[in-house]
């Protein structure tokens, strides 16, 4: 059986690494599972690489927020090379977004993130779920799913909308463990069925030919520098990036347009 491949995505520490990791404890007991999964990936506790974990049934991708290049979190230079790795990662299409959040306000970078993956990597041709995390105590646990309509009044037009908790075990006080853990389960047996269900059943290409990658690098990087306010700061080529375009079959003028510094 061919593995579906999903993009997990969301603003800085909403918890998709949490998530993946308790995606990925499904086929195979939750200690030896959770040796295997690294959470978080920079020292304050963010992803700072394209992450690439498997199950029997998928192949999960762990991505930056555009909020953590914003921030710092991530520095330009790499975003931009975590956007080409993703990229050549996915040469071969995909078949999910996941769109991470917690519940609360929607906030303008969450329309921003949505925007630059659903819309902008994949032009609206791929279904996208989103999974609210931090529901543990919610009676039921399942009742922020009813903002669904809201999210998608906002422009985040999601196929689904699953609320639970990927808070582990052994993050709990001991009185709360017991009940917690049954939500978790609970949690993770729902996010799954809902990943089952809305994954498209062939795969979508993201682009074919050098010309049509070029094009959607190109157009992304136009969105992330109008998202981090970064119109006319850009200078001088990047060799290690450039490098990596090249390798990519990246065109000349393309490549150029890409590898770049921001300047102070």
């Amino acid at each position: 059986m061919t593995k579906k491949k999903v993009v997990v995505f969301g603003t800085a520490q909403v918890g998709k690494s949490s998530l993946i990791a308790q995606l990925c404890c499904i086929l195979t007991s939750t200690e030896v599972q959770k040796d295997r999964i690294r959470v978080g990936g920079g020292a304050q506790g963010c992803t700072t690489a394209v992450q690439k974990y498997e199950t029997d049934e998928f192949i999960y991708y762990d991505t930056a927020g555009l909020d953590e290049c914003r921030d710092g979190t991530v520095p330009f230079e790499s975003a931009i090379q975590l956007l080409v790795q993703l990229l050549q990662r996915l040469r071969s299409g995909l078949h999910l977004f996941v769109w991470v959040t917690r519940k609360g306000v929607i906030r303008a970078s969450d329309q921003d993130n949505f925007k630059f993956f659903v819309e902008i990597l994949a032009q609206n041709r791929v279904p996208c779920i989103g999974i609210v995390l931090g529901c543990e105590v919610d009676e039921p646990i399942t009742q922020y799913e009813s903002q669904l309509s809201v999210y998608q009044d906002r422009g985040i037009d999601l196929a689904a909308l699953c609320a639970g908790t990927a808070v582990p075990i052994s993050a709990i006080a001991p009185p709360m463990q017991a009940t917690i853990q049954q939500r978790f389960n609970d949690s993770r047996d729902r996010f799954l069925q809902a990943i089952r269900t809305h994954s498209t059943e062939s795969t979508v290409l993201l682009y074919e030919t050098e010309m049509g990658l070029a094009k959607l690098i190109k157009n992304a990087w136009n969105h992330l520098v109008l998202f981090l306010g970064l119109g006319g700061k850009l200078s001088a080529i990047s060799e290690p990036l450039w490098d990596l375009l090249k390798r990519l079959r990246v065109s000349d003028e393309i490549a150029i347009e890409m590898a770049v510094k921001v300047q102070g």
